[in-house]
Parts: C-alpha cells; sequence; structure tokens
C-alpha cells in the first residue's frame, strides 16, 4: 500500500513540474530582442505567450524608451501591468466584491435610477 502511495505522489509531482510554462521575459531580455532587431509585433506577442508582467514606474518605462523599446511594447507592458492589478484586487475581495468607505461589502448591487440621481447611498459607487 506505502509503494502506491509514494507512486501516486510521484506521478503527481511530476505533473505539476510538467505544467510549467515558458518563463517571463525580463527588462533586459526585452530590450535584447529590440536590439536584434525583432518587430514590436512580434515582442509584444513573445510578452503574451511567455505571459510576461513587470511592474514598471516612470523611471523604468523612460530607462527602456531610451534603450529603443518601442512605444507598442511599452503600451503593452503597461496593460499587462494594469491587468494584473485588477486581477489582484478582484481575487483578494472574492465574493465579496469590492468594500464602501472601507466598512464592509456593498450591500446592493448598482442600479442605473443612482446613477441618474447623481448619488449613490451606500457610497460604493
Amino acid at each position: 500500500m506505502s509503494r502506491l502511495a509514494f507512486l501516486l505522489v510521484a506521478a503527481v509531482l511530476s505533473g505539476c513540474a510538467a505544467i510549467d510554462g515558458p518563463k517571463p521575459l525580463s527588462e533586459q531580455e526585452i530590450v535584447a530582442l529590440v536590439r536584434a532587431g525583432r518587430p514590436s509585433a512580434e515582442i509584444v506577442e513573445e510578452l503574451k505567450r511567455t505571459g510576461t508582467v513587470l511592474f514598471l514606474g516612470a523611471g523604468d518605462i523612460l530607462r527602456l524608451h531610451e534603450a529603443g523599446v518601442p512605444r507598442d511594447v511599452l503600451e503593452h507592458l503597461q496593460r499587462a501591468q494594469m491587468e494584473e492589478i485588477h486581477w489582484r484586487a478582484r481575487s483578494a475581495f472574492g465574493c465579496c466584491g469590492p468594500l464602501y468607505r472601507g466598512v464592509g461589502p456593498c450591500p446592493w448591487p448598482a442600479h442605473p435610477l443612482f446613477f441618474r440621481l447623481g448619488r449613490d447611498p451606500w457610497g460604493c459607487y
């Protein structure tokens, strides 16, 4: 029985190792692709394929721009960063949705009437 358990654990762990996707690109690798003459559309596809998300500040974006990284690539990096931030925020709240005024989940979903009247009684939206 212990041999069967060992084989089951080994199979599960080896399956997990095979699931690993491609390694995300670093800033240096993106600059190397640009210097190698790869077109921006191809670099963006590579970023999508590898699931690269870089948390870039203004200085990082400026440095990449000065290194010759095309605007399309920089815009994709910013978009991927924002999507990741939004995904993490949604995941953190789980089923409860966003908090209103730091107290708890909104008691009711947004209703179009609130927006027409210019007010939201709960301060959620």
